[in-house]
């Protein structure tokens, strides 16, 4: 899978499953969550999950425009559909 998701998209995509499944989430267990996905993906086949690098910030991995999105006051959970109605292979997340 080509990196064709931006970073908002994914990160909403575990939002609405954190959600589904009556898990708490934040700011910083996203980026957490997001960065972990990156990696797994980017170990399992060498494509990056998203078209964004995440940053080494002070306390941790961030992705700059999925920061900027939550930190605005915006619930990532309702960013985008683009992925549930796609294509995606939800196995790649799991």
């Amino acid at each position: 899978m080509p990196a064709a998701y931006d970073s908002r998209d994914i990160a909403a995509y575990i939002a609405q499953q954190c959600r589904a499944q009556g898990i708490e989430y934040n700011n910083t267990k996203i980026q957490k969550l997001l960065y972990c996905a990156y990696g797994i993906l980017l170990a399992k086949s060498g494509e990056r999950i998203c078209d964004e690098y995440p940053r080494a910030w002070d306390y941790g991995p961030v992705f700059p425009k999925v920061f900027k999105y939550i930190y605005k006051g915006n619930d990532i959970a309702q960013y985008s559909n683009r992925i549930r109605d796609s294509k995606f292979d939800n196995d790649q997340l799991s």
